[in-house]
């Protein structure tokens, strides 16, 4: 039985969908979640500070998940996500 898969998304384009669809079909693909977070326009400034630039150093000096687990770069499709809080 094979298993068939259908991307669908809130705001993407057709070519990013179709990029998706390559990559199912040419082979193995690993897909890794991004998330990013930041800080409201209405935020107080502890909060802006704390989560754009504590949050945001954390973030970029971290070792990445693809980078841990050793996944090629030509397998990887990365998908991200913003949160603003």
């Amino acid at each position: 039985m094979q298993k068939k898969v259908r991307f669908r998304g809130v705001g993407c384009n057709n070519r990013e969908l179709e990029e998706l669809d390559e990559a199912r079909e040419s082979g193995l693909a690993y897909m890794m979640g991004n998330t990013c977070v930041l800080a409201s326009e209405t935020s107080s400034y502890l909060k802006k500070f704390v989560i754009n630039i504590v949050y945001g150093f954390l973030r970029r000096n971290c070792r990445r998940p693809a980078t841990a687990l050793g996944v090629p770069n030509a397998s990887l499709i990365e998908v991200g996500m913003v949160y603003r809080v």
